[in-house]
C-alpha cells in the first residue's frame, strides 16, 4: 500500500456504518446492510459501460469523462420508484433502470470511477447536510468525492444537487463549497468513516436528528 493510500485511509475514524436501505418487497421488511456493500468495483456491467467512455491517462480527466457520460441518468425519487421512501439501488441496477435519486447517481459514479482504475482512497461517497440558499432549509443529501491527483484536494462530482460543467481541475475544493454544510459519514467499498460507529435505520431519521446526536466529519 502506497504512503497516500495510508495516509488518506487512516486520516479520518474508521467505523461501522450499518443502514436498513432496502426491503424485502412482499413482506416489507428493512434488510440492513454496511453500506460498503453498494460500492462495485469490480463488476462486468460496469466495465461494459466503460468500454463507450473516452478515458485517458490521467485520473482527474477519466473521472470528468465518467462524470460526463451518466448524463442520461434522470432524478427520480425513491418513493415514486420503489414505493419506499428509502430504497438503495446497486449501481448495476441504476445503469440498467437509468434512473434513482441522490445516493443512487453517487454510489454508480464512485463504483464506475473504481472500476476504471481510480485509486480507491481517492474515491467515497459522503452522506450529510447540504442548504440550497443562504436562507434555505438544510436537507439531506449522498454525494461523491473524488480526491483530486493534480493537488490532492477533494472535490465534489455531484450529479444532481449544484451539478456544474468544470472540468476536475477547475472545481472548488470541498471545504470551499459553501452550500455543503456537514458530513455524517464517507464510505467506499474497502471502508467507512464516522465519528462512531452508526446504524441507521433510514438516512430520513437522519434529515431531522438533533444537532448534538448528528456525526459531523471534517474533510481536508
Amino acid at each position: 500500500m502506497s504512503t497516500n493510500s495510508s495516509y488518506y485511509n487512516s486520516k479520518f475514524a474508521k467505523n461501522s456504518v450499518l443502514y436498513g436501505g432496502r426491503y424485502f418487497p412482499k413482506k416489507r421488511k428493512k434488510i440492513q446492510y454496511d453500506v460498503r456493500q453498494f460500492i462495485c468495483k469490480d463488476n462486468y456491467i460496469l466495465k461494459n459501460y466503460l468500454k463507450n467512455v473516452k478515458l485517458t491517462k490521467s485520473n482527474d480527466e477519466k473521472v470528468f469523462s465518467i462524470w460526463k457520460s451518466i448524463s442520461w441518468l434522470k432524478y427520480v425519487s425513491d418513493e415514486r420508484s420503489s414505493g419506499f421512501t428509502e430504497f438503495w439501488q446497486f449501481p448495476s441496477e441504476t445503469i440498467q433502470l437509468k434512473t434513482g435519486d441522490c445516493e443512487d447517481g453517487a454510489i454508480l459514479l464512485i463504483s464506475l470511477f473504481l472500476n476504471a482504475g481510480i485509486p480507491q482512497y481517492r474515491c467515497k461517497v459522503a452522506a450529510g447536510l447540504v442548504r440550497a440558499g443562504k436562507s434555505a432549509e438544510t436537507g439531506g443529501h449522498a454525494w461523491p468525492l473524488y480526491l483530486r491527483e493534480s493537488d490532492n484536494r477533494w472535490v465534489v462530482m455531484d450529479w444532481c444537487y449544484c451539478p456544474n460543467s468544470l472540468s476536475v481541475c477547475k472545481r472548488k475544493p470541498y471545504k470551499q463549497e459553501k452550500q455543503y454544510k456537514s458530513i455524517w459519514f464517507t464510505f467506499n467499498s474497502q471502508y467507512s468513516w464516522s465519528d462512531h460507529p452508526l446504524e441507521i435505520k433510514s438516512i430520513s431519521s437522519m434529515f431531522i436528528m438533533p444537532r448534538f446526536f448528528a456525526t459531523y466529519l471534517s474533510v481536508n
